[in-house]
């Protein structure tokens, strides 16, 4: 699917209709760069609101334990695998 728009979240993906996506390109608020997100597209069929960002995703990947014990430099811009344990970094956040 092409589209001139760039959704800024998976809030705005879930309403480009690209409803079944796991993965999808999005634009930083902060650092106005587009990135790769993992997304939960799910949408509740009470009120149709949903499309959540994942910020982080940790699980069994063969990674050692110690993996999140990270620096400030990773937490501050991501890192891992976005197919399996990820932190999106505090640079993709938006508050």
């Amino acid at each position: 699917v092409q589209s001139n728009l760039s959704p800024m979240d998976c809030h705005d993906t879930a309403q480009l209709v690209i409803r079944n996506a796991s993965h999808h390109l999005a634009k930083s608020r902060v650092t106005r760069q587009v990135h790769r997100w993992h997304s939960d597209m799910e949408l509740r069929e009470e009120d149709g609101r949903g499309g959540w960002t994942v910020l982080q995703r940790r699980g069994n990947f063969s990674r050692p334990n110690d993996y999140f014990f990270q620096d400030w430099a990773s937490y501050k811009n991501g890192f891992g695998d976005i197919e399996k344990d990820f932190w999106i970094g505090n640079d993709n956040i938006f508050l």
